[in-house]
C-alpha cells in the first residue's frame, strides 16, 4: 500500500511540474509585453545637436494611461522637463521643453502592454555634442520579474533564447548590463 501511495504521489508531483513548465513556456506568456525595440536617438548614439523629439518603439502597442518616460541628465541625475505623447500606438516620444545643451543623457521608460497589462521598464543613454554615458537595460516590473530568471538578455548580435522560446532582449544598438534590480536576485 505505501508504494501504491509513494507511486501515485509522485506522479501527481510530476503531473503538476509539468503543468507549470507549460504554462510558463506557453508563447503568450514569453512574449506578451511592450519590448522596446529601438529610439531616435539610438542607444549609445551622439548627436551633432539637440533632437527636438526622442522617439521610442516598441513591439506591442503600449497603454497610454500607464506607459510613460522622463529623461535625465547623466552625470546630475536631474530630470529634464518634456511632454510625453504617443503618436501611434507602438510609438512614445518625449519632446523636451528646451533644446538639450551638449551632454550625456538617459532616457528611462516604463511600457505597459494593452494586450494584457505585462510592464516592462529600462533605460539608454545618447549623448548632444558629448559622448553617450552607460549602456541599455530591460527588466520585467512586478509579477513579471519572475518571468525574467526563465529569459536571457539579447546580446548587441541578436535574439538570445530561453529553454522555451526565444525571448526578447534588452540592448538594441547599446551595451547591454543589467540594472542593479537584476544584480539584486
Amino acid at each position: 500500500m505505501n508504494a501504491r501511495l509513494s507511486f501515485l504521489s509522485s506522479s501527481v508531483v510530476g503531473v503538476l511540474f509539468v503543468s507549470v513548465l507549460l504554462l510558463a513556456c506557453s508563447p503568450s506568456t514569453a512574449l506578451a509585453h511592450a519590448y522596446f525595440e529601438g529610439s531616435s536617438p539610438a542607444p549609445g548614439t551622439r548627436t551633432g545637436s539637440p533632437p527636438g523629439e526622442v522617439q521610442m518603439r516598441f513591439d506591442e502597442a503600449l497603454n497610454r494611461r500607464l506607459s510613460t518616460a522622463a529623461i535625465y541628465q547623466a552625470q546630475s541625475g536631474r530630470q529634464v522637463a518634456v511632454s510625453v505623447s504617443f503618436p501611434a500606438s507602438l510609438e512614445m516620444a518625449l519632446r523636451p521643453a528646451r533644446p538639450l545643451p551638449r551632454g550625456s543623457y538617459r532616457v528611462e521608460w516604463h511600457s505597459v502592454s494593452t494586450d494584457d497589462g505585462h510592464e516592462l521598464e529600462g533605460s539608454f543613454s545618447f549623448g548632444v555634442q558629448a559622448p553617450a554615458l552607460g549602456g541599455a537595460t530591460t527588466t520585467a516590473v512586478g509579477l513579471d520579474a519572475l518571468g525574467r530568471r526563465l529569459s536571457a538578455r539579447r546580446p548587441p548580435s541578436g535574439r538570445a533564447q530561453s529553454s522555451c522560446n526565444p525571448m526578447r532582449g534588452s540592448a538594441h544598438g547599446g551595451e547591454s548590463r543589467g540594472s542593479e534590480r537584476d544584480a539584486e536576485d
